[in-house]
């Protein structure tokens, strides 16, 4: 995906408790968290791919990660977060595994986290299909 709006402001705070959280505000924007697809990480920036489109922030990834802990999320990938609401299906072979989400996007999984991501499905009951 592309067109990310840019923002240079940090990700400051998350609002509600840790059981409650509803939304984080994420430099002058403040998102849902249930409109989080997932924030890959690229350099010194981090892109929050969401229902009402992308925004880039200027921050470090594990700070994301520190709010972003009290929430179900995966880390399929050493730059990658997936929200785990947005998570419709797995998919793959013996050699590769991605996550397919609900908007379409499909997030490759490393292969030192595949077990991981696995046994996260198959406690969810989620379908891992092969690939044609």
């Amino acid at each position: 995906m592309n067109g990310c709006f840019i923002t240079f402001l940090l990700i400051i705070e998350k609002r509600g408790t840790t059981q409650d959280i509803e939304t984080v505000v994420l430099g002058d924007h403040t998102v849902k968290l249930l409109d989080i697809f997932y924030v890959p990480a690229k350099k010194h920036r981090v892109c929050i791919y969401t229902k009402e489109g992308e925004l880039v922030e200027r921050s470090r990834f594990r700070d994301l990660l520190q709010i972003l802990n009290d929430i179900d999320g995966l880390q399929p990938h050493r730059s990658y977060r997936v929200q785990t609401h947005a998570i419709l299906h797995l998919e793959g072979d013996a050699d590769r595994l991605k996550i397919v989400l609900t908007n379409g996007d499909k997030i490759a999984v490393a292969r030192k986290r595949r077990s991981e991501i696995e046994d996260w499905a198959k406690e969810k009951t989620l379908l891992i299909r092969a690939l044609d």
